[in-house]
């Protein structure tokens, strides 16, 4: 059975957008730790939202990384794309939980970017084995914040590597809600 990990960069105060203000993509370690993952990884699987941000981005860049990225088959979890996606993506069919018991049948490890409904989703389910969070030291004070629902959930931290530009990578395993 493969593994599902979702990676997500996000500012001290819980923001994922406005990267450009705060993202640091100098730090070597973190680019050898996202690189080690990515290289590892033979699946993507994201949300919506992701994968319309991401599918604009990548198919523009070049190099060793985004060659990986853009080759890597990507499983796009929505309610509403319909069709064919392009950029080596596919939707997955519903309902949600049996087509990601799918994806960890055939896949040994399955990268998740970001950390919104899908993520969530997943925790519920039982079906994220970790969380790899990059904690960056910028306070961004306003946005949209996307942890997903209010379901609460428990994270137990399994790593913490401090980087040189003062960021932190944490790998939490998650804990499925019990139900009530």
């Amino acid at each position: 059975m493969g593994r599902i990990i979702s990676v997500v960069d996000m500012s001290l105060d819980g923001y994922y957008d406005r990267m450009d203000e705060w993202f640091d993509p100098a730090d070597e370690r973190r680019q050898q730790l996202s690189d080690e993952l990515h290289h590892a990884a033979d699946a993507a699987l994201i949300g919506r939202e992701t994968y319309e941000a991401l599918s604009e981005f990548w198919p523009k860049q070049d190099g060793e990384f985004a060659d990986l990225v853009n080759a890597m088959p990507k499983y796009v979890a929505s309610r509403t794309l319909r069709g064919d996606l392009g950029w080596n993506s596919t939707v997955l069919d519903e309902p949600l939980e049996e087509s990601v018991k799918r994806l960890k049948e055939q896949h040994r490890l399955v990268v998740s970017w970001g950390f919104g409904e899908l993520g969530t989703s997943l925790i519920r389910a039982g079906l994220l084995d970790e969380v790899r969070v990059f904690l960056h030291p910028f306070v961004v004070g306003k946005g949209e914040k996307k942890f997903g629902d209010s379901t609460a959930f428990r994270l137990h931290t399994t790593e913490a590597t401090v980087l040189a530009n003062g960021s932190v990578m944490i790998s939490y395993r998650p804990e499925a809600p019990q139900a009530s």
